[in-house]
């Protein structure tokens, strides 16, 4: 979905440990897509071609690299949880009650 604002679709879709793709624009380009321990945690395309192409690398990829994404894509989503959400908030907040 072209500029779509965050992504969640994306970050349901690491989380499973599904591969994904998705539009190389807004949220998954800024946020979701990016890479983890300097690894890809998915691929970005913006037309049907690179749509296709992206989807034929991930086909063709050997069983050792499908892994090393799927694990560095569920990692990097993390940062999504609610768990780190209420980390984050607490950590900006904290000197508001001080």
């Amino acid at each position: 979905m072209k500029d779509e604002h965050f992504g969640i679709t994306c970050v349901d879709f690491q989380a499973s440990g599904t591969i994904a793709v998705g539009h190389d624009s807004a949220g998954p380009k800024e946020d979701i897509f990016v890479d983890y321990n300097g690894s890809p945690t998915g691929f970005l395309a913006t037309d049907a071609k690179s749509f296709a192409d992206c989807m034929g690398k991930i086909l063709l990829m050997p069983e050792e690299k499908k892994i090393e994404i799927q694990k560095n894509a569920r990692n990097s989503c993390k940062r999504f949880s609610s768990q780190q959400f209420k980390t984050d908030f607490l950590y900006a907040t904290a000197k508001l009650f001080k």
